[in-house]
């Protein structure tokens, strides 16, 4: 995917679309240089404090830890996270959904 069509998901999905989606891994094209300015141009959103950890319950995957990213609200307010990723030449963006049975307790 480009920057411009993950940013015209994350606005669907604020606006209510795919509402039982909880967690999405997608590879963005390496030929794009990845800003995340473009992502989330038009988007309320805030970074996550470097220091918080929380834990994301998933079926696939397991608890998952995020501990950095941006956190922003859809308009029902649940939130959601994003992480972008660097490994090599591939790109990946990961987005949480912290509903509240994806929300793992393991402190």
């Amino acid at each position: 995917m480009t920057t411009k069509e993950v940013n015209r998901f994350i606005k669907h999905w604020l606006r209510g679309s795919n509402p039982r989606m909880e967690c999405l891994k997608i590879g963005l094209l390496n030929n794009e240089v990845i800003n995340k300015e473009n992502i989330l141009k038009g988007i309320n959103y805030a970074e996550a404090p470097i220091n918080q950890v929380r834990h994301f319950k998933s079926n696939r995957w397991g608890p998952m830890k995020v501990n950095r990213g941006v956190d922003f609200y859809r308009k029902d307010g649940i939130m959601a996270t994003i992480q972008i990723d660097v490994y090599g030449d591939d790109t990946w963006l990961t987005m949480y959904v912290w509903y509240p049975h994806c929300v793992a307790d393991l402190e």
